[in-house]
């Protein structure tokens, strides 16, 4: 785009409007298509706060080695493309890269895990569902005996009526 270090967003979006109206395939068919594309890819680096700090620390770094082209600023912007692709140039994309392939591995034996309490927990609780309906059970059968003894005495024609005047009440309703 041919601005200055120090430039800020206005400066380069109009140095990139000038060099598309210059480089652009449809006005001038003598300059290639890539050139227009190196444009772009320039702008959208230099325009993105993130990228373009990228990018200065990329130059920097050549500056303090003495490998950067001074002359040519598309051959250091394509040095900074191939660094970007091989993930040469950011330490964080490295570190964040070895780490990304354990976050799915660690959230999924987490995710396990409470899967698994989950489970002994609902069995757990079912056990003493099942407890708890076995005594009322055990109870309601006791009482059913109890009665039977105290009820022995009784003739089937007497029991039949005693359950008759038991019921009589629930029927009035």
């Amino acid at each position: 785009l041919g601005v200055k270090n120090d430039c800020d967003a206005r400066e380069i979006r109009d140095a990139y409007l000038k060099r598309c109206k210059e480089c652009h395939p449809d006005l001038n068919s003598n300059i290639k298509s890539s050139v227009f594309q190196d444009l772009n890819e320039a702008y959208s680096v230099l325009s993105d706060s993130r990228q373009r700090g990228n990018y200065d620390h990329f130059l920097r770094n050549q500056i303090s080695r003495g490998s950067v082209n001074t002359s040519s600023s598309s051959q250091n912007f394509g040095e900074f493309r191939h660094s970007q692709w091989n993930g040469q140039n950011s330490n964080n994309k490295n570190e964040t890269d070895s780490r990304s392939p354990l976050q799915p591995v660690v959230f999924s034996v987490f995710i396990m895990i409470l899967g698994v309490i989950s489970f002994f927990i609902q069995i757990s609780r079912l056990e003493s569902i099942s407890q708890n309906q076995n005594r009322r059970a055990q109870i309601a059968v006791r009482r059913f005996n109890e009665r039977k003894i105290q009820n022995s005495h009784i003739s089937r024609e007497q029991s039949i009526d005693l359950m008759k005047s038991r019921i009589q009440p629930f029927e009035k309703d």
